[in-house]
Formats: structure tokens, sequence, C-alpha cells
């Protein structure tokens, strides 16, 4: 098919069927879907980025909503002036918070940080770092991997989404 391509399995006769996940005038039917990953809530469900974008598509029905737009998000996040990458983004398990890492689109070495968004509450939080940052199954803790005392390599600094908090030192 050229992209993504969803196989079923008939268990029964052992038959295998190939479709493509998505037809071939949308923007991800020729994504290599790095970085995508499947719901843990919802087994018809996977996450695709696209560019600025991070997508909710059911694969079941076809249908794709836009989770996130980091070109849409309040006013002062980071930087003006850029079009942003998601990258390497994780959900929650209850599909609730979404985290990645921001880049400048374009650049591959552009690290910006880490987005967090809420998605129930619509909130958004953004914190520097070079490194990566992921989720835990709850979405209230988000992890960020950084240098941030500037010795022996990275650290890693627990966030608590409940009180949008970031300790100063690991």
């Amino acid at each position: 098919y050229g992209g993504p391509t969803l196989y079923t399995v008939n268990k029964a006769s052992g038959d295998v069927t190939m479709a493509p996940i998505f037809p071939s005038g949308n923007e991800l039917s020729y994504s290599r879907a790095e970085g995508w990953y499947w719901s843990a809530q919802n087994p018809d469900v996977i996450y695709a980025q696209s560019h600025s974008r991070l997508i909710r598509a059911n694969v079941a029905t076809g249908t794709q909503t836009t989770v996130l737009d980091l070109n849409t998000r309040p006013a002062g996040f980071f930087p003006a002036g850029s079009q942003w990458r998601v990258w390497s983004p994780h959900s929650s398990d209850n599909d609730a918070v979404h985290v990645g890492t921001v880049k400048i689109d374009g650049e591959p070495y552009s690290d910006l940080g880490c987005y967090v968004y809420e998605e129930a509450i619509n909130r958004w939080s953004f914190y520097p770092t070079e490194v990566d940052c992921f989720v835990d199954k709850s979405g209230r803790y988000v992890m960020l991997f950084d240098n941030v005392d500037g010795q022996y390599g990275v650290d890693a600094v627990s966030i608590d989404c409940a009180l949008s908090t970031r300790p100063e030192n690991p």
C-alpha cells in the first residue's frame, strides 16, 4: 500500500487482509509512522504526529481529530516566530494528558522543551529541556530528562501536573 497499513487476521481461517489506515489523500497516508502509538484505553485509536499537531485516529471508523496544535497554544507559551513540530509524543493511559518535545520545524536539533497538554481542561504547560519527557500512566506526573545542575549528564526531574511545579534541583 505504500504507507501505514492495518493487518487483520481471521483466527479461525488464518486469512490475513491488509488495508491502508488512511485514504490516499490524507496527510498521514505515506508517513513512516515513526513515533505513533496505540491508545492504552481504546484498542481502535492510534496517535500520530503531523508537523505541529498531535492527531487521534480511529482505525475502525476512519475518523480523526486534532488533539493539540502547537501553533494554537496560548500567546507567550514559547518563543514566537517559527513553525513548531511535535516530536516524541506520549499520552497518559486515560488519554487525557499529552506530552512531547517541541522542535522548530525543519531544524532537527532544535529541541526547545517539553509541552504538557491537559486535554479536558485545555491547560498547557511548557518546561525548557534539551532532552525528552514522559507522562506516567495516571497523567499526574511528568518526568523530564535534562542537565539541571550542569554536572554528570542528564538528571531526572519530576513534575506534579496537579501543582504545576518543577523543582529547581533534582
